[in-house]
């Protein structure tokens, strides 16, 4: 009877990526109006799609429950809640977050890449051991080990925050890597290198609507603006506990 509620979780092996970054201020963000009970619920839930294979839950509110360890009775008062900040695939029977998404297959591009270089690596470094020794003593030889600079942590935070093309200054520390590389290509798209003038400025707005540096930053793409201004968005329901500040990094709680 376990083995078929839970067929994802079988062979009780480690996750691809383990280690799931938590960005406490998007988070709580954008979710204050939960009570304790839905963000305990919550939290499990976005722990076990980050778990699985294709970053999803099942569509099935008995195993919801389970696995957001309530009871049938209590997962349906507070599932409306919960799954709001969800997206329903009908045909797949599947529930997806679409920031946790993103940055699980960020994640795995930027993993896939950097084993690709490690391979590159090691494979040069066979064909230069095979040209330095000679025939006979290849069989007597150790075999080496290969060592991929491979980062020990996966979050797409740690990313080095050296300034490219397009960025006069480092990214700052209240923005994710994805998100500094997408307002990178939109200030070139823009023709707007990035200034530290031009960051005071998206923070000082970024304040004054109640918003999170990410946040401002996250409406200037998604607008195609090259500023940002708090008058731009006023009216538009910020800052009332729904969304109050967009997406600050992975944990973005709203239904993007």
């Amino acid at each position: 009877m376990q083995a078929s509620l839970f067929p994802a979780l079988e062979d009780n092996e480690m996750a691809e990526f383990p280690a799931l970054p938590l960005w406490t201020d998007a988070y709580l963000a954008d979710t204050r109006h939960l009570s304790t009970l839905e963000h305990g619920a919550y939290l499990l839930l976005l722990m076990e799609a980050w778990r699985r294979p294709h970053c999803d839950l099942p569509d099935n509110d008995r195993l919801l429950a389970r696995l957001a360890g309530l009871s049938l009775d209590e997962w349906m008062a507070i599932a409306p809640v919960v799954m709001e900040f969800w997206d329903r695939d009908g045909r797949r029977k599947t529930w997806t977050q679409k920031r946790l998404k993103k940055e699980r297959d960020y994640l795995g591009q930027k993993s896939a890449s950097q084993r690709d270089r490690a391979r590159k690596r090691w494979n040069n470094s066979e064909k230069e051991d095979a040209t330095a020794l000679p025939d006979g003593c290849r069989s007597d030889a150790p075999t080496p080990t290969p060592t991929p600079n491979v980062s020990s942590n996966d979050d797409t935070n740690t990313r080095p925050k050296r300034a490219s093309k397009w960025s006069t200054i480092p990214r700052p520390d209240a923005v994710s890597a994805s998100t500094w590389e997408d307002f990178e290509k939109h200030r070139k798209a823009k023709g707007a290198p990035i200034t530290e003038t031009a960051i005071r400025g998206f923070e000082r707005e970024a304040r004054k609507a109640g918003l999170t540096l990410e946040g401002a930053i996250t409406e200037s793409i998604e607008r195609n603006w090259q500023g940002f201004k708090a008058d731009w968005i006023k009216g538009a329901g910020y800052g009332n506990g729904n969304r109050n500040g967009g997406s600050n990094g992975l944990l973005d709680a709203c239904t993007e």
